[in-house]
């Protein structure tokens, strides 16, 4: 059926995974075209292919219609946050909050939505109150299943502590990324250390240079 959007969607899916990303959209904007303006799932397609080629605010407008016909997409309020966020968070922080904020009251248990939500609030502190509420983003994201063992959410933890002040908290969460990160590094490349372990040894390593810092002019 040449109207039958699927084999063009199943098609363009295909070609995402083989990293075929402007033939992949050709697809899914194909796929678009035949579906309407009633189909979220071919919207949703759409505006992910927009993205992987770089066109951020035309994805946007696709996002914004999923959620027009299908209010409850989790994953279209996570990806139009991260897409406000990469054209310009500083004008955009109260539609991207919303929509993160969604996120988390539609699918509690999911370890990456609360990620992103701390992550967004600990690059938005300007008081303690968004450093509390950073903490508590993490913190619900190392209580997820996934969570209790994600380096990336200890972490998180970590540098939200650090932001209030609670240095020797900040250093046992830092310590746990740690130990997570390293338990996960791939056996085959012992010495090829993951972003994540990277970035907890250097926070680890200045928190104590600032609790030695704080002992020695407590003294």
């Amino acid at each position: 059926n040449p109207k039958d959007p699927r084999p063009l969607t199943n098609l363009g899916n295909a070609l995402i995974k083989l990293d075929h990303i402007q033939r992949a959209f050709e697809c899914h904007e194909k796929a678009a075209e035949l579906g309407g303006d009633t189909d979220a799932t071919l919207r949703f397609n759409l505006a992910t292919s927009l993205e992987a080629i770089g066109q951020v605010q035309a994805a946007v407008a696709q996002y914004e219609a999923v959620l027009k016909l299908d209010p409850l997409c989790s994953s279209a309020h996570i990806n139009l946050a991260l897409a406000l966020q990469d054209l310009d968070a500083s004008t955009q922080k109260d539609r991207i909050a919303y929509h993160l904020e969604t996120a988390v009251e539609l699918i509690p248990n999911d370890l990456d939505a609360w990620l992103n939500l701390g992550d967004f609030r600990l690059e938005s502190v300007d008081d303690n109150t968004m450093s509390i509420r950073a903490l508590d983003a993490f913190e619900k994201a190392c209580k997820t299943k996934e969570g209790q063992f994600s380096p990336e959410a200890y972490l998180g933890k970590a540098s939200a502590l650090s932001q209030l002040n609670q240095i020797q908290a900040a250093i046992d969460a830092a310590k746990h990324s740690i130990r997570l990160a390293a338990a996960q590094q791939h056996p085959s490349h012992p010495d090829e250390e993951s972003a994540t372990l990277i970035a907890a040894k250097n926070l680890l390593r200045d928190l104590l240079f600032e609790l030695r810092d704080n002992l020695s002019s407590s003294a």
